[in-house]
């Protein structure tokens, strides 16, 4: 992986551990999915050359990739991911794209994992998340808790 970007990644790793937040109030779950979101995709910028976001999404799927072989040897602790095959589906909230979803029927599927992520990365961008609402917050909370997992297991920091 491109030297550069494992540097500016790692960064991001320790942003986001070393946030302040309110005496108890934990780990802003949205912030934190926000940068290892943001992390991946420089991550897929930069190994596949692509510029566009379903461009890229579509190398991940399809190409054997450093990011794909992390997923696929099981090294990734996948329990939020059964969380959020739990709360699957996700619904599309654009306008006129409110009757579709993207559903996570199985853990172990790659291209069902990265799509519904997607979506939950498409949701949250756009304003279809809430922080006021238990499950946006719990679908956002698993899904960040295994995009850290994945993020850390291929530009290891020594957070944990």
């Amino acid at each position: 992986m491109n030297e550069r970007v494992k540097n500016s990644v790692s960064w991001w790793i320790l942003k986001e551990h070393n946030l302040q937040y309110p005496h108890n109030a934990g780990k802003d779950v949205f912030i934190a999915f926000f940068i290892y979101y943001m992390c991946l995709d420089a991550m897929l910028t930069a190994e596949s050359g692509i510029d566009s976001d379903s461009g890229r999404l579509k190398w991940l799927i399809r190409t054997k990739n450093e990011l794909r072989q992390a997923f696929e040897d099981d090294a990734l602790d996948k329990s939020s991911l059964s969380e959020l095959k739990r709360l699957s589906p996700v619904y599309d909230m654009r306008p006129g794209h409110l009757t579709e979803s993207v559903a996570l029927n199985d853990i172990g599927n790659f291209k069902e994992v990265v799509d519904f992520i997607y979506q939950i990365r498409c949701n949250f961008f756009h304003g279809g998340k809430s922080l006021q609402e238990n499950r946006d917050i719990e679908i956002v909370t698993y899904a960040g808790k295994f995009l850290e997992k994945w993020i850390k297991y291929l530009v290891p920091c020594g957070i944990r």
